[in-house]
């Protein structure tokens, strides 16, 4: 299992529109606006780069979790 952020599996699929596609969003845009607001999401991963969870990272307030 690999964890990667957002950017970097879009990265290792070649393009934004198949990660979208493999994490199931309704549309790109989704993917570009959380890309474009640089929001802390990490998908973690098999080495055939598929996806089995995605999570926002909280950095705030007393418990600092995912």
């Amino acid at each position: 299992m690999q964890t990667s952020t957002l950017k970097e599996y879009c990265e290792k699929l070649g393009n934004c529109a198949e990660a979208a596609r493999r994490l199931g969003l309704a549309s790109n845009q989704t993917l570009a606006n959380a890309l474009k607001r640089s929001t802390k999401i990490y998908v973690e991963h098999d080495n055939n780069l598929n996806p089995t969870n995605c999570f926002i990272k909280k950095g705030w307030g007393k418990f600092k979790t995912t």
